[in-house]
């Protein structure tokens, strides 16, 4: 069996971005600690690094890793939704509308888009995470199979 553990983003400001992702996503920290050990240097092919480290996780049980680089890091990447290999992470709410209005009013949330009807099954708006990673917020307006039952536990 192979079953999704976590997400793992490499962040600037450990802090900010817990802030961010606690706003946004309604996550809470569920770990938090420094590493700095062989072991780790060599899984991560980084040696001499030290960590800091978040798991936030939210009720669905699905734990979004935060990493940053206190020693080792290699600097910023361009992260955009149309560069290959950057991520944009993506949560299931239940009124998209309601999110966009508390979210404009958030301090430190930069809005990327508006609330957009994409298709009959989703409407949804994008934000950005504080070093620039897109994030979406998506109600599922009609059923769609096989992804309503799995988000409603059914």
């Amino acid at each position: 069996m192979i079953e999704l553990f976590h997400v793992g983003l490499c962040v600037s400001d450990l802090d900010r971005s817990i802030d961010f992702y606690r706003c946004v996503a309604r996550m809470e920290v569920v770990e938090k600690h420094v590493r700095a050990s062989p072991e780790f240097d060599a899984l991560s092919g980084n040696p001499g690094s030290e960590v800091r480290v978040a798991y936030l996780g939210g009720e669905d049980g699905f734990r979004l890793q935060l990493i940053e680089y206190a020693r080792g890091g290699a600097g910023r990447a361009t992260v955009a939704h149309n560069r290959v290999g950057s991520p944009h992470l993506s949560f299931f709410v239940d009124d998209v509308r309601a999110e966009y209005e508390r979210l404009e009013k958030a301090p430190n949330v930069r809005l990327t888009s508006k609330v957009v009807v994409l298709n009959p099954q989703m409407t949804s708006f994008y934000t950005a995470d504080p070093d620039g990673v897109p994030v979406e917020l998506l109600e599922l307006t009609e059923p769609w199979p096989g992804v309503a039952e799995r988000r409603h536990g059914r």
